[in-house]
């Protein structure tokens, strides 16, 4: 996905996540930073929806990342129907239609996934789970503060 340098990232209020979809995006992420940080660092045609604050850090809230959804069917072609994987602690992935960060794989082909919702466990397979492209535009940083968050 290229950044659109004609378009800037917009912050969305709490509860908004509904418009973002409707106007065509889809949830890529979820990243924790003051609306300063996530202006500064995050560039292009982006929706950060402003979640809940984190506790014990003034002024840091939870982002959730939205991103133009004109490449996702690209993402799901190149899988089979339930075809296996195996994955590591904080790896992105998609799990149910969401964006998600493994949180632990189980031996017996389970994983652990953090959704915006809270903690699900699902079969490692297509199409319940998989992994998910990084998108370009969030770069590591997305990455760390999410494994840095849940620990």
């Amino acid at each position: 996905m290229q950044a659109d340098s004609k378009r800037t990232l917009q912050i969305f209020s709490f509860g908004e996540a509904p418009r973002a979809a409707s106007l065509g995006y889809k949830m890529q992420d979820v990243i924790y930073g003051t609306e300063d940080d996530i202006s500064r660092d995050y560039t292009g045609d982006l929706i950060a929806v402003k979640g809940a604050s984190v506790l014990g850090q003034p002024g840091v809230f939870e982002f959730a990342i939205f991103a133009r959804t004109e490449t996702s069917n690209e993402e799901e072609a190149k899988f089979a129907v339930g075809e296996q994987f195996t994955f590591k602690p904080y790896q992105h992935v998609i799990c149910n239609g969401y964006a998600g960060t493994v949180q632990r794989m189980y031996g017996d082909g389970m994983v652990e996934v953090r959704l915006p919702g809270g903690l699900v466990c699902v079969p490692a397979s297509y199409p319940d789970c998989y992994p998910r492209r990084q998108i370009p535009e969030l770069g590591e940083k997305a990455f760390l503060a999410a494994a840095l968050a849940s620990n």
